[in-house]
């Protein structure tokens, strides 16, 4: 009897494994020969998934986008599927040919072996849908617009198209095609040319163009597209900046952002300074100091800021003093917007200080949240728990 509840638990579970499995894309173990043919007998596209085996992006996207049921439904119906690590063997003639120097990179080819679409990174179900979408619509085609812009097509509403297909592909240099297209536009400050702008400008580039209209401009962007968005691009392009050219001194760091953020450099170079040093356990005391002497100089707006060095505090140490700090830090953050993460440091931030009431009433709080929002909240009702023995 053991041995028929083995076998029947194998074979629910092998049943089980081969549902999940065919819910996704069903990739083909084919030579890229084989599927250029099927590819023309089908009268379809080839997707390829051409990636590498220490890409994490290729493998979140592996994990969690390939096998969704929704994806896999589309893309089995409408393409040939395969996938291609591109250091081993047909993959590194197939990455020269296609000129593959990203990954993942999300490739569309037609039967006869013509690039007609592609994408570079990671992207969430419904964007890699999306994808595929585009791979299919004529007007959306990288390949196709390439052709269309070669042959001379300069008009307003195709440059826009165009721009775009190439920004997503990296198939050829947007900066080119978003320039033709604002040449054409005098009033950049129209609803769809700001739009275009800020979706169009790097967000790892400092001295771009486009960027430094976006800074010029803050105030009608923030109002159009807000200030959140905004100041999160032109931060990005800073703290790019900054990597690459491997800044490390504070004065340094303040003048990158001076660029962008005149009258707030100082400020946002001091935030970029206290997330180095809460990530240094050589610099616990450093850190402790500098959140303090922040917080005193500078009110943010972001809750997960104030939420972050609260529980940098909060892990770092035992003193009353800094761990007080720390509470109101982790309060202004839940003032922001109240939500699982911040509510839960406060909690555990009041149980160190043995502030039992407001603990309990933290704690209540993020279970609550957390539970409407599908969080797994068994560690802060084991906080909860501690709270109510105080």
């Amino acid at each position: 009897m053991k041995n028929l509840f083995t076998l029947l638990f194998v074979l629910h579970l092998s049943f089980a494994m081969l549902a999940q499995e065919s819910a996704g894309i069903q990739f083909e173990h084919l030579s890229w020969e084989e599927t250029m043919k099927k590819a023309q007998e089908e009268d379809k596209i080839i997707f390829v998934d051409a990636y590498t085996t220490w890409c994490g992006p290729c493998k979140w996207m592996t994990a969690n986008v390939f096998p969704t049921e929704e994806v896999g439904s589309y893309y089995n119906a409408t393409f040939v599927n395969l996938k291609m690590d591109m250091e081993k063997g047909e993959g590194l003639d197939f990455a020269r040919k296609y000129k593959v120097r990203a990954y993942p990179s999300l490739l569309f080819i037609n039967g006869e072996g013509e690039l007609v679409h592609q994408a570079i990174g990671s992207r969430a179900p419904e964007d890699f849908l999306d994808l595929g979408h585009a791979a299919m619509d004529p007007d959306r085609q990288a390949g196709a617009l390439m052709k269309k812009y070669e042959a001379g097509d300069r008009s307003p509403e195709f440059l826009r198209k165009y721009a775009r297909a190439m920004k997503e592909s990296r198939l050829a240099d947007a900066d080119e095609a978003v320039n033709t297209y604002l040449d054409t536009q005098k009033d950049w400050t129209a609803l769809d040319n700001t739009k275009f702008i800020f979706d169009m400008a790097p967000s790892d580039k400092i001295d771009h163009k486009l960027t430094k209209y976006i800074a010029d401009n803050k105030d009608h962007f923030y109002q159009v597209i807000g200030q959140e968005d905004v100041d999160g691009k032109l931060k990005m392009a800073v703290l790019y900046s900054v990597m690459r050219q491997r800044i490390t001194e504070l004065s340094k760091v303040e003048a990158a952002f001076a660029k962008l953020f005149p009258e707030q450099g100082k400020q946002f170079a001091a935030e970029w300074n206290l997330q180095q040093l809460s990530r240094s356990p050589s610099s616990k005391d450093q850190f402790l100091d500098a959140a303090v002497d922040y917080f005193k100089k500078y009110e943010a707006d972001n809750w997960n800021f104030y939420n972050s060095i609260a529980w940098s505090v909060y892990e770092m140490t035992e003193d009353a003093a800094y761990l007080t700090e720390a509470a109101k830090w982790a309060e202004k953050s839940v003032a922001l917007e109240s939500n699982y993460y911040n509510n839960d440091t406060a909690a555990a931030i009041h149980l160190k200080l043995k502030n039992k009431a407001k603990g309990i009433k933290y704690a209540q709080e993020a279970i609550k949240l957390g539970k409407k929002d599908g969080e797994d909240t068994s560690a802060t009702e084991d906080l909860l728990k501690q709270l109510n023995e105080l």
